[in-house]
C-alpha cells in the first residue's frame, strides 16, 4: 500500500507528535508499504531526501519559517504556493491512503486535495490547546481554546476516520463536536528497545548520577506545559526529610526557568539536568531509574511513561486527561494531583513501598503489551485496508 503522512511537526523537532509520526512511518515501511511523508523543512526552502530513520521513507520538506524568538525549535510552513506543492506531491507518488496528524497548513492542504482526488484519508489527533496555551495572555486562553478546539474538529469531522490514542482524547474530540467515525489506537511503544536490561556503569559518572540513592527520572520536552517545575519543588519538600535525586531529561524552551528555579531552590545534587541525550543513553537511564514521574496535565497518551513501563519501572503520573488510563494505582504505580504537596506525598509512599517495586515494574511491563508496535500498527492496517478497500 502506498501511504502518504502529514504533519506540521517532524524530527528533529522534538515531540510526541513529532516523534510518533517518525515511529508509525518507520513501522510501515518495515512492513512492507511504500511510506512518504510531508514535513515543514528547517530551512525556507523545499527539499526531499531520506529519512534518517529509515532510508526507504521519503520525507517531502516544504518551506518554512522561523518562530524565534517564541520558540526555538517550531517551524510553520510557508503558505505561498503550499497548494500547487502538494498536488504536484499527490500526482507524484499516487498514494492509496492520506494519514494527516493534526488540522493545520498541512493537515488541511492534504485534507483539500484528498477530496478533489478521492482518495481515503485519515487522522490521528496529537493536539491539545493547553499545550499552546502559555504562549496566550491568560484573559484570552478560554475563549481561545474554545476556538482552538472548534478549528480542529472542523477538519476532523470531514476525514474518513478519525484516530486517537487513549480513551480521554476521543471523549474531549467528541465534546468538541467531532462527529466523524473514531477509533483509539495507542502510539505504541517498541517493547523489542524498551524493556528490562543491563545498566551502563559509564551513565553514572557520564551524567553526575549517584548509584546508592533511589533515583526518581522525567523525560520530556522542558517547556512550561511538561511541569518539571513542580517536580523540583516537590523533590525539595521530600529531601527535607528522605534522600533522593531526580533525573530531568531532555531540552526545551523553558529549560533556562527550570535551571534556574532548581538553583535557587538548593536543589544541587538533588535534581540532575542531564539536557538531550542520545537514544542509547536514554535506554539506560531508563533501567537505572527507579521510578518514573509524569507530572505534565495534557497529555492525550504519554510516549516517555509507555517507555519507562516497557523497562519495568513503577510510575508516578499526574491524574489528568489520560495518564490514568496507563496506571492502576497502587498496582504499578500512584496517582498524584498535580500540586508540589500531593506529588510529595506520593514519592514518599512510593519509598515506604520500596520492597514493591520490582513487582509494580513487572506490573507495568503486562500493562504495555497490548501497547506494542506490531499490534498497533496491525491495527492501523486495519483502517486502511477497510477505506481503501470500500
Amino acid at each position: 500500500m502506498k501511504v502518504l503522512l502529514a504533519n506540521d511537526t517532524y524530527p528533529p523537532q522534538l515531540n510526541g507528535a513529532a516523534v510518533t509520526t517518525q515511529r508509525l512511518a518507520k513501522g510501515l515501511a518495515e512492513r512492507g508499504h511504500t511510506v512518504s511523508v510531508v514535513a515543514p523543512s528547517q530551512a525556507y526552502r523545499d527539499e526531499v531526501h531520506p529519512d534518517t530513520t529509515c532510508h526507504s521513507v521519503t520525507v517531502y520538506r516544504v518551506k518554512s519559517l522561523t518562530t524565534k524568538p517564541i520558540h526555538p525549535d517550531f517551524r510553520v510552513v510557508s503558505v505561498a504556493r503550499i497548494g500547487a506543492k502538494l498536488e504536484r506531491i499527490f500526482r507524484f507518488l499516487e498514494p492509496d491512503i492520506v494519514h494527516i496528524q493534526n488540522h493545520f497548513i498541512l493537515g488541511k492542504g492534504c485534507l483539500k486535495l484528498s477530496r478533489k482526488l478521492d482518495i481515503p484519508i485519515v487522522g490521528t489527533n496529537h493536539f491539545m490547546p493547553d499545550n499552546v496555551l502559555q504562549y496566550i495572555p491568560k484573559p484570552l486562553r478560554q475563549m481561545s481554546a474554545s476556538m482552538m478546539w472548534k478549528e480542529c474538529v472542523k477538519v476532523y469531522n470531514r476525514l474518513d476516520c478519525v484516530l486517537t490514542p487513549s480513551y480521554a482524547g476521543l471523549s474531549l474530540l467528541q465534546e468538541a463536536g467531532l462527529t466523524a467515525p473514531a477509533r483509539v489506537i495507542s502510539n505504541g511503544v517498541d517493547l523489542k528497545r524498551y524493556s528490562k536490561g543491563p545498566v551502563p556503569e559509564s551513565l553514572y559518572r557520564k551524567y553526575g548520577i549517584r548509584p546508592d540513592v533511589p533515583a526518581f527520572i522525567v523525560v520530556g520536552r522542558l517547556d512550561k506545559d511538561k511541569k518539571a517545575d513542580l517536580v523540583i519543588r516537590a523533590t525539595m519538600e521530600v529531601t527535607a526529610s528522605a534522600d533522593l535525586q531526580v533525573l530531568i531529561v531532555g531540552k526545551g524552551k523553558d529549560q533556562a526557568e527550570f535551571w534556574e528555579l532548581s538553583k535557587r531552590l538548593g536543589a544541587d545534587g538533588k535534581v540532575v539536568f542531564t539536557g538531550y541525550v542520545p537514544d542509547d543513553d536514554l535506554e539506560g537511564l531508563y533501567n537505572l531509574a527507579d521510578v518514573y514521574v509524569a507530572p505534565g496535565s495534557a497529555e492525550l497518551q504519554g510516549i516517555a511513561v509507555m517507555e519507562a513501563m516497557a523497562t519495568g519501572m513503577p510510575v508516578l503520573v499526574a491524574n489528568a486527561v489520560a495518564l490514568p488510563e496507563l496506571v492502576e494505582d497502587g498496582v504499578n504505580g500512584y496517582l498524584f494531583e498535580a500540586t508540589p504537596d500531593d506529588l510529595s506525598r506520593k514519592i514518599l509512599l512510593m519509598l515506604e513501598h520500596r520492597d514493591r517495586w520490582e513487582a509494580m515494574g513487572e506490573n507495568s511491563m503486562a500493562r504495555m503489551q497490548r501497547h506494542d508496535m506490531p499490534s498497533v500498527l496491525a491495527e492501523v492496517e486495519q483502517v486502511y485496508g477497510e477505506l481503501v478497500g470500500a
